[in-house]
Order: C-alpha cells, then structure tokens, then sequence
C-alpha cells in the first residue's frame, strides 16, 4: 500500500472538522514498515464500524470472542442493559 493509495479508503464521517487526513492512515504507515496481516475486531451489533471495515477491504472472519466484564462504577453510572463488558 502506497501513501498515495491510501485516499482509496473510504472516509469516516465527522462533524468535528478534523484535519482532512485519512482515516486509515495508521494501515500505509504500518504497510510501510513491513506488516502483512492487520485484523481488527468490532461489537457484533455494531453495523457502522463492520460497514466501514467492510468499505476498506476488511474481510469478515469466522472468529468469535467470549467477553467478559465486570462494571466497577456506581450501580447509578451503569447503562440499561449494560453487562460490564
């Protein structure tokens, strides 16, 4: 992956008016100094970030993680349906 491939990734959306930079701009630099294989893992019902992947040459794998969490805050801080995780 060239640095001048890399405006080929698609871009997140941002209303924050970031400096215009790529998005993936981490991937060249790591191509650069010589990685082969990036794997990443998302929310199973995260459906932006598993899109965004997907648009960048990403490829679902047949991988799945257990996650286990414990919730240290306050009961009052803790989320409906938040499990901890």
């Amino acid at each position: 992956m060239e640095r001048g491939r890399s405006s080929r990734l698609a871009r997140v959306g941002s209303d924050s008016g970031a400096d215009e930079r790529d998005d993936f701009d981490s991937l060249v630099r790591m191509h650069e100094r010589g990685a082969r294989r990036v794997a990443l893992t998302t929310q199973e019902d995260n459906v932006r970030s598993q899109a965004l992947y997907l648009a960048n040459g990403f490829h679902r794998s047949r991988w799945t993680y257990e996650i286990h969490g414990r919730w240290l805050g306050p009961e009052a801080d803790r989320g409906e349906g938040d499990s901890g995780a």
